[in-house]
């Protein structure tokens, strides 16, 4: 399954393929920079390199969850 960005990239990279020497060269590089701009091609990939926002959690810290879905280290006051 592609995501909206990989087939538009790819579309992109097909239409490429039909120009001329240095506008083929200059479009492909610019799809490689807006691909790695979006996060690369690998959704799995994205969502683990992936930040949450300050004040969400540690930023060193992996958040992690029990079987119950709630977080093992936050207690109720």
């Amino acid at each position: 399954m592609f995501s909206v960005y990989e087939v538009f990239f790819t579309e992109l990279s097909r239409r490429a393929s039909a120009l001329d020497g240095d506008e083929r060269a200059n479009l492909k590089a610019r799809i490689q920079t807006a691909r790695e701009l979006a996060g690369g091609q690998d959704a799995v990939d994205r969502f683990l390199k992936w930040k949450l926002p300050s004040g969400s959690a540690s930023e060193d810290e992996d958040v992690v969850a029990d079987e119950t879905g709630e977080n093992p280290d936050d207690e109720d006051y």
